[in-house]
């Protein structure tokens, strides 16, 4: 009986995972800070029969035996981004949004699963003996749910957003869990917890950021097409600054990060472009970040630090995506297009990543660090050119170098290797 107790609160059990492979959830985003709602009146303080002595004791020995336990397996669905996309005439308020994911999320779950509001954030579902694999796939499911309760086309999963377990573990590392009532409470200390290790990577990321800007121009006219925005961080402890216009992050840090470079960006203001209007400046951003609402939020609050005029000539130039965020793309790319005029693409493989851009709204393709990747440019940068044009979409190559010499279709290139 004390066992099925511990399992009900708690995701990681002696039996279900090695002590020393915690799963690493995401972190969530930055928000502004929320106040504590008050736990729920109808959750069991403990199994009939079992005193709170008994069930703290079984805690204890339970993590004895587990090393340390871990809720973790947050996830949040976001009402900011139904409320964001509902029809403004529709009536659907917060409060609305709210009670109507909560209802859907309860007639979901397990028994053994729990449900805490998390407002103004959403709702966050805590599962049992799940995997991390198993409970993003159950969130996605729920969330698909959701949107079709509140009349929303569209896949659930851009309305989803991952858990926050370390800092959960950390709270719960020697603490006295006697109810249920007690882990919903960690579980939002937790969430505020999130709030400010978010700031602090901005603050450490802006220390550490440095942008630096070249011309883009037409191959065959050498007209100026714009410019790119070259990304460079300097490692900590580290001398040289690095190349991080697509540096590989996970989805919340990377948020952070392209929030930082866009605040730099607007600190430049007409330093790049001057008064040339109808120059495009292409500006990396990270795929997997914008598909969280929480994170894309952050973005685009940075994104409204840029002048009017910068608006207008800022394309931001999507990192590759995974194959599950590919699936995304084109609800991410749509809500990017309500903020900037065009969307573009950084392509990995030209034969793959190529394929379908078009439809999902990406007018531009990049392939990058040409002379660093190709044993032959020019031949590369043909045969990207030809294969981008076949789907429709604008090639433009990046550190091109002196092979733009042997290159026979016209195109947008930056010659910095």
């Amino acid at each position: 009986m004390l066992a099925a107790v511990v399992a009900l609160v708690f995701v990681l059990r002696g039996r279900s995972r090695e002590v020393d492979e915690p799963v690493e959830p995401a972190r969530p985003a930055r928000r502004k800070s929320d106040g504590l709602p008050a736990a729920s009146q109808h959750r069991p303080v403990a199994p009939e029969g079992v005193s709170s002595a008994e069930l703290s004791d079984a805690i204890h020995r339970q993590r004895q035996k587990a090393g340390r336990l871990v809720a973790g397996h947050v996830q949040l669905i976001d009402m900011h981004a139904f409320l964001e996309q509902a029809p403004k005439d529709g009536g659907l308020t917060a409060a609305k949004a709210l009670q109507i994911a909560e209802a859907v999320t309860r007639q979901m779950i397990r028994p053994s699963d729990t449900v805490i509001i998390m407002k103004p954030d959403g709702i966050a579902i805590l599962f049992d003996g799940a995997t991390k694999a198993e409970a993003e796939a159950r969130s996605r499911d729920i969330a698909d749910k959701v949107t079709e309760a509140m009349g929303h086309v569209g896949s659930g999963e851009q309305f989803m957003a991952e858990g926050f377990g370390y800092e959960l573990d950390e709270l719960l590392d020697g603490a006295t869990i006697d109810t249920i009532d007690d882990l919903i409470r960690f579980v939002r200390i937790a969430h505020q917890g999130y709030v400010q290790k978010q700031r602090g990577i901005a603050k450490q990321f802006a220390s550490q950021v440095e942008i630096r800007w070249e011309p883009i121009l037409d191959s065959r006219s050498g007209a100026m097409f714009g410019f790119e925005v070259r990304v460079f961080k300097k490692p900590q402890g580290g001398v040289a600054y690095e190349d991080a216009s697509f540096l590989e992050m996970d989805a919340a840090s990377g948020s952070e990060f392209d929030c930082v470079v866009i605040e730099k960006l607007a600190q430049l203001g007409s330093k790049i472009a001057g008064d040339q209007e109808d120059l495009r400046i292409l500006l990396p951003l990270r795929t997997e970040g914008l598909m969280n609402p929480l994170y894309f939020e952050n973005v685009s609050e940075s994104l409204g630090k840029l002048s009017p005029r910068m608006l207008r000539q800022v394309v931001p130039v999507l990192s590759t995506p995974s194959p599950r965020a590919r699936r995304g793309l084109a609800g991410v790319v749509l809500a990017v297009k309500r903020r900037l005029p065009a969307v573009g693409m950084r392509v990995g493989d030209p034969k793959t990543d190529l394929v379908g851009l078009a439809r999902s709204g990406i007018t531009i393709a990049v392939l990058d660090r040409v002379e660093a990747r190709f044993k032959d440019p020019g031949r590369a940068i043909d045969a990207f050119s030809e294969m981008a044009k076949s789907e429709a979409v604008m090639p433009v190559a990046l550190g091109v170098g002196e092979s733009i010499a042997t290159i026979q279709h016209p195109i947008a290139y930056s010659g910095e290797a």
